[in-house]
């Protein structure tokens, strides 16, 4: 009977976490993968050098400049780079291709960075040199499982929740003692990942509910919080 028992949570436990299971590829030719991987390094490149410049912009109180200086502050938070990379991966045909494309992003955005402080401000902000070298390298890896949490299944949605629940600690603080709205533009990049994912309601309650969780750990443990 318990052997029963242990071979139903072991067969259970291998397809909810059976990772081949939960999305499949499709084939990829070399001129999408020059197309996606092009466009990919030309937005990196681009927001890159518009974070570097925005991060230059003081707000003397004049409404072109506030805007210009709000967007320096939202591009210098890791919410908005979250959701790019996740809109990467999620639409790519591939694990693989997820892995190179958002790589590739990185790098462009890094480059892009690189590129201002050379030509434009002849500065390099070490804190932001340091966290984009770290994204170029760490994203690619993450991108893994950022791909396959748009596949089926219970696991699939849990490996959604991670990258979800990073956005919510973004945007709300909360601990047994508390709870806060820290900003709202990252609440709002939750909602439209939960809306990209387009799941059933109850897989969507799940998936929030889970976020929920994770967002509070990360809290809890001082993780990502500013």
């Amino acid at each position: 009977m318990l052997k029963e028992r242990l071979d139903i949570q072991e067969d259970v436990m291998s397809k909810l976490w059976n990772i081949q299971q939960l999305r499949s590829g499709q084939p990829e030719s070399r001129k999408d993968m020059l197309r996606f991987g092009l466009i990919s390094g030309l937005s990196g490149l681009v927001l890159g050098f518009a974070a570097a410049f925005l991060e230059t912009v003081i707000d003397d109180g004049g409404i072109w400049l506030s805007i210009l200086s709000w967007l320096g502050e939202f591009f210098s938070r890791p919410g908005i780079w979250v959701f790019a990379a996740m809109l990467l991966a999620i639409f790519s045909k591939s694990s693989t291709a997820a892995m190179r494309q958002v790589g590739i992003f990185f790098a462009g955005r890094l480059l892009g960075y690189l590129l201002y402080g050379l030509a434009v401000s002849g500065d390099f902000s070490g804190e932001f040199l340091l966290t984009g070298l770290l994204a170029a390298l760490l994203a690619p890896v993450l991108a893994i499982p950022a791909w396959y949490s748009k596949g089926e299944g219970t696991a699939a949605v849990l490996i959604a929740s991670l990258f979800a629940g990073l956005l919510l600690q973004q945007s709300i603080g909360m601990s047994l003692q508390f709870f806060y709205f820290k900003h709202l533009e990252e609440l709002i990049l939750f909602l439209l990942l939960l809306i990209v994912y387009r799941r059933p309601l109850k897989q969507t309650l799940l998936l929030a509910g889970a976020s929920v969780v994770v967002a509070f750990l990360l809290e809890s443990f001082g993780l990502f919080v500013e």
